[in-house]
């Protein structure tokens, strides 16, 4: 099932959140002097698997 654009658009909503407490967490860390890995995890997700439009039509009906 595809998410709906509502779906989405929480989802966007929650990661612009998540990263916005990340820069300031990581702010904290800079005034602190605390080293930490500053990759960032959205850049290395692996996004290539797309939504498949025309997914029922794989599905075979057995007959008995």
């Amino acid at each position: 099932m595809r998410p709906n654009e509502h779906d989405l658009n929480s989802l966007r909503k929650i990661i612009r959140k998540l990263q916005d407490e990340n820069a300031s967490l990581k702010e904290i860390l800079d005034k602190n002097g605390i080293a930490y890995d500053s990759a960032n995890i959205i850049d290395s997700v692996d996004i290539s698997d797309d939504y498949d439009e025309d997914q029922g039509g794989r599905i075979f009906s057995v007959v008995s």
